[in-house]
């Protein structure tokens, strides 16, 4: 009996995936997405490669399958709170005259994470009601192969970014395939509460002493796997969410002695796997000093974070009363900076900037005003309240997973970038898609199918439109890191990928300035003869990098 049951497991779970193929494909894209040897901070790639690639498939089958009533979904209360937010910010940039001909990338890349996470809000909504468990399943496997690339990366089996022994306290960086530990902490802190959830679901399905215990196995090994790595990425932020997630998922289902032996034991196991692989100093041990340099744009020590918080607090209520617009706080925030961050050098005594205020409730309210951050503070607490409602009424497992997604959400959010990474902010907007999927119906499905598939295409090409040049631009930069790497060195034959890459993405400021670093080193190196070529390149960088500058400071 034994055998064909685990055969019916498996084939159920297939079935699952397949009626909810889009939700998997979305999350797993952008939770696992990275190219071989790509830079630290690498979302750029991620987000542009989702908008490029899989949204039009996503949209396309919806569109086809749901009709027009799944755009509906989109006008329900809570997600037009979320939408309103982001309208006000782009009215704030419109007035402020910050949209024009030399847009800053980061407005793109901004516009790219609001249609990923409003396509993950509809994604969501419809697997939902095609399969209670797709919320959990989508989410549970990004969490746990993550995991599983964490603790290689923590045995040495994987290449992680590893700071400079001195700035670390020597422990090695685990960056899972997100490229940044916060960033990977966040991840598994969203996928740990998915798991306790179906966890105490098939808990109590379960009899006590019963032999068959198969469909408990292997969500309780996932939560011990993705919990140790989330301990070895010492994201704390991160844990303080994610013990935030399993809490309210606890408090839901009701405490009682079995339920509490089994979550807290697979804890417990976690702490110990952790304190074997990486000694006590993971889970004790700050992983950056105060004195240390800031590592990456979004890996910071908590005095810096502070700071940058005092600083954004005094850019918003300095600013305009629609804020300073969509996407545009990483050039607005620079005459906020106090002294003290300012100063701080990054790896190698370089300059640094502030892309993100370190906690989204700061970002809304920076970039759209008080009256932005109003309306999304009244969508993250409808959303928690509604996905509260929906598990008292129906005790159905996906909504508990809902809810500890989102309040691990919430928690992550307050500290990090989370909903303005690709691959956290897909299963968050996943997670109140299937919050509000109740309102999801099938009222015109088939007779605006047509219209439906019109507008999902219509959005498609928009968006390849407007994401191609950051995935052409960071592509190319890839391309030529990847041809040095396995020539040794920079080579003036591989260059052209690289001034190719700056021309595509004419507006990221950061590719110029690679370009014209890489420029200037091969322009004393390479024969005369190529010289000519190498300062015309420059020319053309250095004009892009002066109207940038220029917008900038305006």
């Amino acid at each position: 009996m034994s055998a064909p049951r685990a055969r019916l497991d498996v084939a159920g779970w297939l079935v699952l995936v397949a009626r909810s193929w889009e939700l998997h494909l979305l999350v797993l894209a952008a939770a696992l997405f990275m190219l071989p040897g790509a830079p630290i901070d690498s979302d750029v790639l991620k987000g542009a490669f989702c908008a490029v690639f899989i949204v039009p498939l996503v949209l396309v089958s919806i569109a086809w399958r749901e009709g027009t009533a799944a755009g509906a979904f989109l006008g329900t209360a809570g997600l037009r709170l979320y939408v309103g937010s982001i309208l006000l910010a782009v009215l704030g940039g419109w007035m402020a005259g910050g949209f024009d001909a030399t847009l800053p990338s980061s407005v793109p890349d901004r516009i790219i994470i609001v249609a990923l996470s409003l396509t993950a809000a509809l994604v969501g909504a419809v697997a939902a009601r095609r399969h209670p468990d797709a919320l959990w399943s989508a989410a549970g496997l990004a969490g746990a192969i993550s995991g599983v690339y964490a603790l290689r990366q923590a045995l040495g089996f994987e290449q992680a970014f590893s700071p400079p022994p001195e700035l670390t306290n020597g422990i090695k960086e685990v960056v899972a395939l997100m490229g940044n530990s916060t960033r990977a902490g966040a991840l598994l802190a969203l996928a740990l509460p998915a798991l306790a959830a179906v966890t105490l679901t098939r808990l109590d399905k379960t009899r006590p002493r019963h032999a068959d215990t198969r469909s408990l196995a292997w969500p309780v090994i996932a939560l011990v796997l993705v919990a140790t790595a989330l301990l070895l990425t010492q994201a704390r932020g991160a844990r303080l969410a994610a013990l935030a997630g399993v809490v309210v998922v606890m408090a839901a289902r009701g405490f009682t002695g079995r339920r509490s032996l089994v979550v807290g034991g697979a804890l417990a196991l976690s702490l110990l796997a952790t304190s074997a692989l990486g000694g006590l100093d993971v889970l004790l041990a700050r992983k950056l000093p105060d004195s240390a340099p800031i590592l990456s744009g979004q890996d910071v020590t908590t005095s810096v974070r502070l700071e940058v918080w005092r600083s954004t607090t005094t850019m918003v209520a300095d600013g305009p009363g629609l804020g300073h617009g969509l996407g545009l706080y990483r050039e607005s925030f620079a005459p906020y900076r106090s002294a003290a961050e300012s100063e701080l050098p990054g790896l190698h005594g370089a300059a640094t900037e502030v892309w993100h205020p370190h906690s989204e409730w700061l970002l809304s309210a920076a970039e759209g005003g008080w009256a932005a951050l109003a309306l999304l503070a009244l969508f993250a607490g409808a959303t928690l309240v509604r996905a509260r409602r929906n598990y008292r009424q129906d005790h159905v497992g996906g909504d508990l997973v809902a809810l500890g997604v989102m309040t691990a959400g919430l928690v992550v959010a307050s500290v990090q970038d989370a909903w303005s990474s690709p691959g956290t902010a897909v299963i968050v907007f996943a997670a109140a898609g299937h919050v509000w999927s109740p309102l999801l119906t099938h009222s015109d499905a088939d007779k605006r199918r047509g219209l439906a598939l019109g507008l999902a295409l219509a959005i498609s090409l928009a968006l390849a439109f407007l994401a191609w040049p950051r995935w052409a631009g960071h592509h190319g930069a890839w391309s030529f890191q990847s041809q040095a790497a396995a020539a040794g060195g920079i080579r003036f034959e591989d260059f052209d990928t690289l001034a190719s890459a700056a021309a595509a993405a004419p507006h990221d400021i950061d590719l110029q300035r690679m370009t014209r670093h890489i420029g200037l080193r091969l322009l004393s190196a390479v024969p005369p003869e190529h010289r000519a070529e190498v300062s015309a390149v420059l020319a053309d960088v250095v004009l892009r990098i002066e109207a940038l500058q220029a917008r900038a400071a305006h």
